[in-house]
């Protein structure tokens, strides 16, 4: 008679470790940490494998007189290897101890999210000085204290640093030249969404002009009335890839053509309301566009026919166009520019048809198949 054992189907436990790490990496945090590393000693070393951390983003919320949940600390206190983590607030005063003591274990975070009322100097000082090897950095925070952000510019290894703010831009772009002229040598992506006006364009450019021989990707909330300053400075990032904008309203032709000496993967300028049919040909015509791969020039009205027609017989291989809300573009033009497939050369189409037919006329062996 069988056995009960011999009855029961193949265990968990039978997978190969590989296999087994794979299922771990798919577990939530909490499920892995207070769940499977309970089950046994082997499933224990397992859980805590760097592999089971690395691709993983823990979210935390503390709140006043209660940090964290005993469920979230045990999860940050048994995770040596965690590598991306965010961590959210409400309210200031949820926040009752320093931020390096909320995550004691954490030495191998490279990315971090803060949502917070404000940042203040302490905390952007504890980030600095607890996790130097931060790769990526998010702050979203209605104000930004003074004396906060200028201690990022302590993290020598930031490659991506976006603070979104509801505040007056004076509080964002000052600190932001300070931290770039002091530190920051390894910044290669800045995303700022912050309110601009006219009275902190000089701190403005100077943040530019401090990242001109390392930023490759950009990213604007919005222009400035005197955006030619702004867009002079950014047609002086040699290395810049990537630039969008989101909202051009104040884009005047002057500042479009800043642009020209840029050779771009994607470009996004969207609703450029003032800028006009000519100065787009223009820009067409004096820049280097072999690298542009996207294009997004939603709610432009200017943009034309003429616009895209100019982009489909100057490249071979055009850019992806947006060109959603422009009631002057046609759809007829618009499939024109986004084909897929490049023109195939005719001494290249008869030359694979040659060898096509030479392969044709092959003797076929007379042999069974095989199956490795």
């Amino acid at each position: 008679m069988a056995t009960a054992m011999e009855t029961q189907g193949p265990h968990i436990s039978d997978l190969p470790v590989d296999a087994l790490l794979e299922v771990f990496c798919r577990l939530p945090a909490a499920d892995l940490t207070l769940g499977a590393s309970g089950v046994c000693r082997a499933w224990r070393d397992l859980a805590m494998e760097p592999a089971a951390w690395q691709a993983r983003r823990v979210q935390v919320a503390p709140r006043k007189h209660r940090p964290l949940a005993a469920a979230e600390r045990r999860v940050l206190r048994r995770a040596p290897a965690l590598r991306a983590l965010a961590v959210s607030l409400r309210r200031a005063q949820d926040l009752p101890e320093p931020l390096s003591a909320l995550l004691p274990c954490c030495g191998h975070l490279r990315e971090l999210q803060l949502s917070l009322p404000c940042l203040y100097a302490d905390m952007a000082r504890d980030v600095a000085a607890h996790w130097p090897r931060l790769q990526q950095l998010r702050v979203e925070a209605c104000s930004v204290q003074e004396g906060g952000l200028e201690r990022l510019g302590q993290l020598d290894h930031l490659r991506r640093l976006q603070v979104a703010t509801l505040q007056p831009a004076q509080g964002v772009w000052g600190p932001l030249r300070r931290a770039a002229r002091d530190g920051l040598p390894a910044l290669r992506a800045l995303h700022v969404d912050a309110r601009c006006d006219a009275a902190n364009i000089d701190e403005a450019v100077g943040v530019l002009l401090e990242l001109a021989d390392r930023v490759t990707h950009l990213r604007i909330g919005s222009l400035v009335p005197a955006d030619a300053a702004l867009l002079g400075a950014i047609g002086r990032c040699s290395r810049l890839q990537n630039l969008h904008i989101e909202d051009c309203s104040q884009l005047t032709d002057e500042g479009l053509l800043q642009l020209a000496g840029l050779r771009l993967h994607s470009l996004s300028l969207c609703f450029a309301r003032q800028v006009s049919t000519a100065a787009l040909l223009h820009l067409l015509r004096v820049s280097d566009l072999s690298l542009l791969k996207h294009l997004d020039l939603r709610g432009c009205p200017a943009l034309t026919d003429r616009v895209v027609l100019s982009l489909a017989s100057r490249l071979s291989t055009p850019p992806k166009l947006v060109a959603d809300d422009c009631p002057n573009v046609s759809g007829q033009a618009l499939q024109s520019l986004n084909r897929t497939s490049p023109p195939v050369n005719a001494a290249h189409a008869i030359a694979a048809l040659c060898t096509v037919a030479a392969v044709a006329t092959l003797p076929v062996p007379n042999r069974p198949l095989q199956v490795a």
